[in-house]
């Protein structure tokens, strides 16, 4: 009996081994601690730094676009309206060099930023038809409504595009942007009737410019002249503009006016409260 229990019996350093073990679990649980901890701090900072990078990107974006807004000491001059290698950069010598930029090539333009608190570069050129021509907004066929043409001639605003590179502690983002300015409104004539148009008593419509520019019509319509949708009487009721339209200078036939899309654009720029 007495080497049974020697053999089977003797429980002496259990407590040890229990000891052991226990310290290794609670190591273990520390080391996972700490790394979650860890994890959880570096996700942290990342996101963190990633906001500021993307707030940083979005202050160059801004400035950007009221460069193009303004006027005066702060404006970014667009010389090359008609030329897709027109660049303008704002930012440091040795940041814009790395977008791009040259000094040497007359058609790079750059400021520096208004700030220094961001760090921030930003690259502003021409938008395009992926052909090579520039791209321009505005009512090309003269129906009222804008859209992006190519044609030069009709003096309308650039269309630009704004790359705005932001960097914070180590992170960074990029906005791009499309902007442009607000296209002239459309006038095909002094008076717009889209169905008819009685003209009596003391009245007077002129679409003659006296400014220098070109006359217009007195009254434009998409309607036919015949029958004429266009009654001019009464005394004195006249209707003058430019004489190749006849007496009264109404243009008939013309393209029907997209008002209210012309309406609904420029309102979004209107300053009001």
């Amino acid at each position: 009996m007495s080497a049974e229990r020697s053999l089977y019996g003797n429980d002496k350093g259990i407590a040890l081994i229990l000891v052991l073990m226990f310290v290794g679990a609670v190591a273990l649980l520390g080391t996972i601690a700490v790394l979650m901890t860890s994890t959880d701090t570096k996700i942290s900072g990342n996101y963190k730094a990633s906001k500021k990078a993307l707030y940083a990107a979005e202050a160059g974006a801004q400035e950007a676009r009221e460069r193009l807004r303004l006027s005066a000491e702060y404006v970014i001059t667009d010389a090359h309206t008609d030329k897709t290698q027109w660049s303008a950069f704002i930012g440091t010598d040795p940041k814009t060099q790395k977008r791009g930029y040259d000094s040497s090539n007359s058609m790079h333009n750059k400021v520096a930023s208004l700030q220094t608190d961001m760090d921030y570069t930003v690259v502003i050129a021409h938008q395009d038809d992926g052909a090579g021509n520039v791209l321009y907004l505005g009512d090309e066929d003269g129906d009222g409504d804008f859209e992006r043409h190519i044609d030069a001639t009709k003096n309308d605003p650039n269309i630009y595009v704004i790359t705005s590179y932001g960097a914070a502690d180590g992170a960074s983002k990029v906005i791009v942007m499309e902007v442009t300015r607000v296209p002239p409104i459309t006038i095909n004539g002094a008076l717009y009737s889209g169905t008819s148009a009685t003209i009596q008593g003391s009245v007077s419509v002129s679409g003659e410019d006296t400014c220098g520019g070109s006359d217009l019509p007195g009254i434009t319509t998409p309607q036919s002249d015949s029958p004429s949708p266009i009654t001019v009487g009464g005394s004195p009721a006249s209707v003058t503009g430019d004489e190749a339209y006849g007496t009264p200078n109404v243009k008939y036939d013309e393209d029907m006016m997209a008002i209210q899309s012309m309406v609904d654009f420029l309102k979004k720029a209107a300053d009001f409260k």
